[in-house]
């Protein structure tokens, strides 16, 4: 049975399948310089917005977020006995 369910909206950027290595490697240090300017680390939460930075904007970390996003996700959508149409 589903206790309790944490829903959280998320943001993320995503280049076509085989973009070469360094380019997804200067795109993630660029994002991650970006979100760590104290522009954005100021702002962010005035918007609500919890900027986190780390693991989560190398390709390798990106993906494991989202493959456990989508596994979490589908033990909710199963909880609650959400079918597809």
């Amino acid at each position: 049975m589903l206790q309790s369910v944490d829903l959280q909206g998320w943001f993320m950027f995503m280049a076509p399948a085989g973009t070469p290595a360094d380019i997804v490697a200067k795109l993630s240090a660029e994002i991650a310089r970006a979100l760590e300017s104290s522009d954005v680390r100021e702002r962010a939460p005035t918007l609500g917005f919890d900027v986190r930075v780390g693991d989560a904007v190398t390709a390798a970390g990106a993906k494991r977020f989202l493959d456990d996003q989508l596994v979490s996700s589908g033990k909710i959508i199963q909880g609650l006995g959400i079918e597809p149409e």
